[in-house]
């Protein structure tokens, strides 16, 4: 009985162990990377805007109200009632105290980072390649303001990790058609739709990750599309109450939006080539997030255009990387029409956008990994030396 019992431990060990070891390494990299945030003091704008709108953003109806306008700027042109929920948590908790906020901004992104692996995992099936790409998701040096500066932790990284959430049980109803999976989908995609607009986004994200065929991966290599049309309006049920949660967030938003301050500030649209060169920049600052010149950026965006043009022109045959590439420029679309100021921009917006490109690199490396055990080698050294790089530069700016 012994020997069984020891075996069954040694079996867990060896299928659990490994897992948990890599996601205490991501957890303990995003606070020693971002450690010296918390002697910090909060932001002399966005943060002391949010701390003074906890003395009318006090109850419930007052937080979730979206005629309700006070000095904030934020909060009064945007529709974010969790974010304003979470200020006055924490303001009711522990203050004002900047150490217990940059804790928490800490904690959403070590957050994220075990999400990302689990996400990474699920779709390579390689524990090392997973712990890579979380490795270099959490030291990816352009997400340093995202974390230091609260406001910025509490809008973008935060409602990554509900989009992260969304997909991993929408992929589990997939695999198991559980309701219990589906419903907590679909209660992760609302928490996000009220923590920032921008978890729009999900549920094209979801029909292509069905469409695809991810929920079989292992199963089938290639694309098929072979669905019938009795099929396809089952499926399609599925995806109304994801659409229905954003029409009143979306009315909200768009009203909020259209009389806000900031809107005449830094808000609007833009049109003609512009959205273009945005998206472009956004996608080679994923890359090598720092200044560029322009005969290094064009050389690596015309690299960025050429792989991607490789993979929609084999999307049948590698219908995740397709899935990867289509998610980030869902991902990047909504800010490379706003007149946001670029620079901000690029610090903040970028987080959402790693993720489906760490989870790029990850199937890209582990196609390599197929090749034998050269490639595979290869793939851990080269996945490796990014995310090195990444850690040495975003410590050399921390410390």
């Amino acid at each position: 009985m012994s020997v069984d019992v020891n075996q069954e431990k040694l079996g867990w060990s060896r299928r659990y162990g490994v897992i948990v070891f890599h996601l205490l390494i991501l957890v303990a990299l995003a606070v020693v990377i971002y450690y010296p945030v918390l002697a910090k003091p909060l932001n002399n704008f966005d943060d002391l805007k949010w701390l003074a709108d906890t003395e009318l953003r006090n109850t419930f109806t007052t937080i979730f109200d979206p005629s309700l306008v006070t000095k904030n700027p934020f909060a009064s042109t945007y529709y974010l009632p969790l974010q304003s929920a979470l200020y006055f948590g924490l303001v009711k908790v522990f203050g004002r105290s900047p150490m217990a906020f940059h804790a928490f901004s800490i904690g959403i992104h070590a957050l994220a980072s075990v999400l990302i692996y689990f996400l990474l995992l699920t779709f390579s099936k390689r524990k090392t390649l997973a712990f890579l790409g979380g490795f270099t998701f959490v030291a990816y040096l352009g997400h340093k303001q995202s974390i230091t500066w609260t406001a910025a932790a509490f809008s973008h990284p935060l409602v990554s990790v509900f989009v992260l959430a969304t997909l991993l049980f929408f992929y589990a109803f997939l695999k198991t058609n559980k309701k219990v999976t589906y419903f907590s989908a679909l209660a992760m995609f609302i928490v996000g739709l009220l923590i920032r607009e921008s978890a729009v986004v999900l549920p094209p994200l979801l029909i292509v990750l069905e469409l695809f065929g991810l929920g079989q991966v292992g199963e089938r290599e290639k694309l098929s599309f072979s669905i019938s049309k009795r099929d396809l309006i089952q499926r399609s049920y599925k995806y109304i109450p994801f659409f229905l949660a954003i029409i009143p967030i979306a009315l909200i938003s768009i009203r909020k939006f259209q009389h806000g301050s900031l809107n005449e500030r830094w808000g609007g649209v833009v049109s003609g080539i512009y959205p273009g060169l945005r998206f472009l920049d956004f996608s080679s600052l994923l890359v090598y997030p720092a200044k560029l010149g322009v005969s290094m950026k064009l050389i690596l965006v015309a690299l960025l255009l050429a792989i991607a043009s490789w993979i929609i022109f084999n999307f049948r045959k590698q219908p995740l990387l397709f899935f990867a590439l289509f998610w980030i420029a869902v991902a990047l679309a909504p800010y490379t029409i706003s007149n946001f100021n670029p620079a901000l921009a690029v610090t903040r917006y970028l987080y959402p956008a790693m993720i489906p490109f760490c989870l790029l690199l990850t199937l890209v490396f582990s196609k390599l990994v197929e090749k034998g055990k050269k490639g595979e080698i290869l793939s851990y050294l080269m996945f490796a030396a990014i995310g090195g790089a990444h850690l040495f530069y975003v410590l050399k700016a921390m410390y």
